[in-house]
């Protein structure tokens, strides 16, 4: 397996598969879990594998769904992923303070918007 600063770095630089990304999207690491979430958001994928993990890890129901520094967990980045998406924002049920975090994530410069949003910028 390659290292965790291997695999971050080949993530910013673009140089993974998504067969790769899927395995990311497993490991007990943060900084790639968020990374490898940003990825996909940024890229649109279509591949079904990879959103079925995604939903998973949104869902809450996974153990890697709470990792992540708080109101930022891996949950909520997999959600904001998921609008980036266009998954319909209402489809999750959130509290009010759940969905400030998710717009916290969702709404920095950086982070890739669905292409409904974009227009909103």
């Amino acid at each position: 397996m390659k290292s965790w600063v291997k695999i971050n770095k080949e993530l910013r630089n673009g140089i993974f598969t998504e067969p790769e990304l899927l395995e990311y999207l497993y490991l007990e690491n943060d900084s790639i879990l968020y990374n490898s979430l940003s990825i996909i958001a940024k890229i649109k994928t279509k591949n079904e594998v990879i959103l079925q993990r995604v939903k998973c890890l949104a869902s809450g129901k996974d153990p890697l769904s709470t990792r992540g520094i708080p109101r930022s967990e891996i949950q909520y980045v997999a959600i904001a992923a998921l609008w980036s998406l266009g998954e319909d924002k209402e489809s999750f049920d959130l509290t009010e303070d759940e969905i400030k975090n998710v717009n916290g994530i969702y709404y920095q410069k950086s982070w890739s918007k669905s292409l409904d949003d974009t227009e909103n910028i």
